[in-house]
């Protein structure tokens, strides 16, 4: 979805709680992601209360969550799509 919405103002933030800063960096590398990654983004979940990993948020452009998913559950993308969707048509 990031390289389908990416042109539209979608940014994609990898939040990266590992202790294991040089794992977290080879991990990065070998998945080319194209993702910003926040490194010790510990604080960052927390700030956003994630339960659960992985995790997803769609955050509008003021911070606040428009849409939250736990876990990853193939069923759901059509939801996040279109929630992200409507969260990019709002910018």
């Amino acid at each position: 979805m990031y390289q389908r919405y990416r042109a539209h103002g979608l940014t994609l933030v990898a939040v990266a709680t590992d202790d294991d800063l040089g794992k977290v960096r080879e991990f990065v590398d070998s998945q080319a992601l194209a993702a910003e990654v926040a490194y010790q983004g510990e604080a960052l979940a927390g700030q956003y209360g994630a339960r659960t990993f992985p995790f997803t948020f769609i955050v509008d452009a003021k911070g606040v969550i428009r849409a939250a998913y736990d876990g990853f559950k193939p069923e759901c993308l059509g939801q996040l799509e279109q929630d992200l969707r409507t969260q990019l048509e709002r910018l």
